[in-house]
């Protein structure tokens, strides 16, 4: 029996185009990805997934957009800042 090798240019490529899906995909919450990472507070991830093609108008099943999330982080952030301060 013969084992074909891929190029690991075919690997890259296939690799890529899965991040890609994944990017956008929601999951079983109804959250997608992008939207855990925003929740989160998370911009590094925020940021590969919007290179990667995740949508930056991409809502939550209630509706709530990947920006409100982030300002909630934001502001529950400056809270606990202020408070330590």
């Amino acid at each position: 029996m013969k084992i074909k090798f891929l190029s690991l240019e075919k690997m890259n490529t296939a690799y890529r185009e899965e991040l890609n899906q994944a990017a956008s995909r929601v999951i079983a919450s109804g959250w997608s990805p992008l939207i855990v990472a925003a929740y989160h507070g998370n911009h590094r991830v925020v940021n590969f997934l919007l290179k990667r093609g995740a949508l930056a108008s991409d809502e939550s099943y209630n509706g709530t957009l990947v920006l409100m999330y982030e300002k909630d982080f934001a502001l529950k952030a400056r809270v606990r800042l202020h408070l330590i301060v």
